[in-house]
């Protein structure tokens, strides 16, 4: 199936090719669910026993090929340390290697759990281990009513049958009935017309340098600066149903705009090394919000990014007005 996109509101011709295959469309999968029989499971890689051959499509987010030999090496290498092969009754597997990640948890895992459940398929949510204190995990597995169970990356596990919802589109793309989906069941509020800035620490990447005379712009349009990372999940979650605009450097953050009602605006600062990324340009049209966005020219480095502040204030007027 294709996906079509509009181009952003403040579009300028010559940033088209930031913005490839408008006209052409998109090509995601058809939604599907498939049954495993006889897997083993080693960190990420899954192994069919019956079919002889890896399904790592199915888990890693930027998918190679990887030789039965490389993995016969690693798991002699585990047996020989645990001594043994667990095996597990039937599980669900909805994540990938980039999942402990909020970005990719929210957009790609949900939404195959989105799927597993329009289907009536039920099963327990396989977690590595590692990830057990991701908060966004364990709230957002409640919120689906689903329980999950943690597994040993450095183990190997044999599954007589392992349920796994087909990813439904490639890192940054989406498709849209899935992820609104996931909206349902995360957004706890209607809107209430507020406004968000996502800002980062000054020892996170992608923070900005000027950030005094940025909060004091932004207050000219009641905009509220936030720093999301510091939020519980649910806490998180309640404040962002309620915005109907939300702003930020390229970043997790801005994954928040899942929660807006529709119809909502969402404004990215692209730097130099992340403008050709397009994934909240993309959620931004499955979500049916309209899409802003401010071609930074500073690089990323220690000395954080120096936003220019009255072409900024243009694009907010715009916004708006």
């Amino acid at each position: 199936m294709k996906i079509y996109r509009e181009l952003p509101k403040n579009f300028k011709p010559e940033d088209l090719s930031l913005f490839p295959n408008i006209e052409e469309g998109t090509v995601i999968p058809k939604p599907s669910i498939k049954t495993f029989k006889k897997v083993l499971i080693s960190g990420f890689n899954l192994f069919s026993i019956r079919s002889f051959k890896f399904f790592n499509s199915f888990s890693m987010a930027m998918y190679s090929k990887y030789s039965f030999v490389n993995f016969t090496k690693q798991m002699l290498k585990k047996l020989v340390k645990e001594k043994k092969i667990e095996t597990k009754k039937v599980n669900l597997w909805i994540i990938n290697d980039h999942s402990f990640n909020y970005f990719h948890w929210i957009t790609e895992a949900l939404p195959r759990l989105a799927l597993a459940n329009e289907n009536k398929v039920k099963g327990t949510v396989l977690i590595p281990y590692n990830w057990k204190n991701n908060s966004f995990i364990k709230e957002s597995l409640n919120m689906f009513d689903v329980e999950y169970e943690l597994y040993n990356t450095e183990s190997i596990y044999y599954f007589s049958n392992l349920i796994s919802p087909k990813p439904l589109a490639t890192t940054g793309n989406y498709n849209p009935k899935y992820i609104k989906l996931v909206k349902n069941v995360l957004k706890k509020a209607s809107s209430e017309d507020l406004r968000f800035w996502i800002i980062r620490s000054q020892n996170q990447s992608r923070y900005i340098s000027n950030k005094k005379e940025l909060i004091e712009l932004l207050k000219k349009y009641n905009i509220a600066t936030i720093k999301s990372e510091e939020l519980d999940f649910v806490d998180e979650m309640n404040l962002f149903s309620k915005a109907s605009f939300i702003g930020g450097l390229h970043g997790a953050g801005l994954t928040n705009m899942v929660l807006m009602d529709e119809g909502s605006s969402v404004l990215e600062v692209k730097t130099i090394s992340t403008e050709e990324s397009n994934a909240f340009f993309a959620l931004a049209s499955a979500l049916n919000h309209n899409y802003y966005y401010f071609r930074s020219k500073d690089s990323e480095n220690d000395m954080g990014i120096n936003l220019n502040l009255e072409k900024l204030d243009s694009i907010l007027s715009e916004v708006f007005n």
